[in-house]
């Protein structure tokens, strides 16, 4: 599938808070657009998912069963309570965690759309139904977020804008969610058809084909 997407990702501010984004901003593919206040979003939730992935797992491994121990107390290389562009990624490159989130949320919000894109063409999966369980899933996270707004004694609209930007609002959170369930159902489609297509012997023969790609390293940037 061939897709060209076009990001522009401005940084107005980077504090513990998050990622705020400048609304002229976005993303925007072949049958997808992302605006300013999903950007920011998605770029939230990129940071999410590096700091309780990859950031935690480099955590335990440098401290061991002391990890939370430095989380808790920001002693890590990265302190989320400091400002981002104000703590140093790459001591070579001099590169910020800021500059680091802005990456993430980019390859984030690229790899979104383009496995929704990939959801619309591919004639082994039923788009319409991966669509239509992405905006039930959708409903009912709005439907937990009114609860939860409802216990703050918050209406909806003021307690999304307190946690997700004050550009945010309902019809564009729900994009959000119906974009990543959507992207979520697809890649869990085509990793179910492939491990059904790789036999035990298939995979055999793929390694000994490709034996030495299993003994190289490599960075994925």
């Amino acid at each position: 599938v061939s897709i060209v997407i076009l990001v522009a990702f401005a940084v107005s501010m980077l504090s513990s808070t998050g990622l705020m984004v400048r609304a002229q901003n976005g993303a925007s593919s072949k049958n997808f657009k992302v605006n300013g206040a999903m950007l920011g979003y998605f770029a939230q939730a990129s940071l999410e998912n590096w700091y309780n992935g990859e950031y935690m797992e480099e955590m335990k491994a440098a401290y061991g069963d002391y990890y939370q121990l430095f989380l808790q107390y920001g002693m890590g290389p990265f302190n989320p309570s400091l400002p981002y562009d104000e703590q140093v990624y790459d001591k070579e490159t001099n590169k910020t965690y800021a500059d680091l989130f802005v990456e993430k949320a980019n390859e984030y919000v690229t790899r979104i759309l383009s496995l929704c894109e990939a959801a619309m063409v591919d004639s082994k999966v039923n788009y319409a139904e991966i669509k239509a369980e992405a905006e039930e899933h959708a409903a009912e996270t709005i439907d937990s977020i009114k609860l939860a707004a409802a216990a703050n004694n918050m209406d909806l609209t003021a307690y999304i804008r307190a946690y997700l930007g004050k550009d945010m609002n309902k019809k564009d959170l729900e994009k959000c969610l119906v974009l990543e369930q959507i992207a979520s159902h697809y890649a869990e489609a085509v990793y179910d058809r492939i491990k059904e297509d790789m036999s035990d012997a298939r995979i055999e023969e793929f390694f000994k084909d490709n034996i030495g790609s299993f003994f190289t390293a490599g960075i994925l940037a």
